[in-house]
């Protein structure tokens, strides 16, 4: 009870205020940030927010044995009565990659990066957690391989008969569906799925679709009423793309931004035809 009532409490606090990052030469440290929690009812929220994010990511490190997909866990602790995770050090996240940098990857690797960010979001959703906060900037690079972090927002989902059981904002807006805006009740995990065609897009274009998945947005407008064909094929990075390669694109970002009860599943992500694009 105590710990989903904390999960209410973080939206009026702001989960990635009450919390900061630090870096050492080897780890990423995140603990309580008390320059925003200035009583002790506050901290105390803090720390049970992040004892249940390192819960739930430690589970997944475990698990995930051959350290493919997760960001490792390399300690829990107590200092100052403060709780703190710390991980492993990433060189830089995705978001710092594909639009800081303005590397330009070619477009085997753009699909090898997407392909192994897809396996991880399946493993993620094959033991019913939802990551709720998929995003560029959650996304690690670690030697060139991406891994996922930042379990702030995750929810292990109960099976219900229903998956339509969240209601409120959660995650980052540009990335946040449609059912999450309409402020009804959605599926977290095909909340997932429209996060991750959002982050999709924006590797194999180093851009991003819209700013926020409402009508009211020109670029969503356009998307829902044209799809994204017209759009695609106009932007300069895909040009060199030919048509039959730019149709399967289309086909899989079209069902990973479809509406709610029309969207994709991860499984169906990981076996789709555009990752037979891929050459050895």
């Amino acid at each position: 009870k105590s710990v989903k009532h904390c999960i209410h409490v973080c939206f009026e606090l702001c989960y990635r205020m009450i919390h900061e990052v630090f870096f050492t030469d080897e780890h990423a440290v995140k603990t309580v940030n008390l320059k925003k929690c200035k009583n002790p009812k506050q901290i105390n929220i803090a720390n049970k927010l992040l004892q249940a994010e390192a819960k739930i990511h430690t589970k997944l490190a475990k698990e995930d044995v051959n350290n493919e997909f997760i960001t490792c866990i390399d300690g829990t602790g107590w200092k100052n009565s403060l709780f703190y995770l710390k991980m492993e050090k990433a060189n830089c996240d995705l978001f710092h990659l594909c639009f800081e940098e303005s590397l330009l990857f070619d477009f085997q690797t753009k699909l090898k990066i997407c392909f192994h960010i897809c396996k991880s979001i399946l493993f993620l959703h094959e033991r019913n957690i939802a990551h709720l906060d998929i995003s560029l900037e959650n996304i690690f690079i670690f030697e060139g391989v991406p891994k996922i972090g930042d379990f702030g927002l995750s929810r292990l989902i109960e099976t219900v008969r229903d998956n339509r059981c969240l209601q409120g904002l959660i995650g980052k807006m540009s990335y946040m569906a449609p059912e999450i805006l309409n402020n009804s009740k959605w599926d977290p995990f095909k909340a997932d799925i429209f996060a991750l065609g959002v982050v999709i897009y924006s590797i194999l274009t180093f851009t991003k679709p819209f700013e926020t998945a409402v009508m009211t947005d020109i670029h969503f407008h356009y998307m829902r009423k044209n799809g994204l064909i017209n759009l695609l094929s106009n932007l300069k990075c895909m040009q060199n793309v030919d048509k039959f390669h730019l149709k399967i694109i289309h086909n899989l970002l079209n069902a990973m931004f479809a509406k709610e009860s029309d969207r994709i599943s991860i499984q169906k992500i990981r076996n789709h035809n555009i990752w037979k694009l891929i050459k050895d």
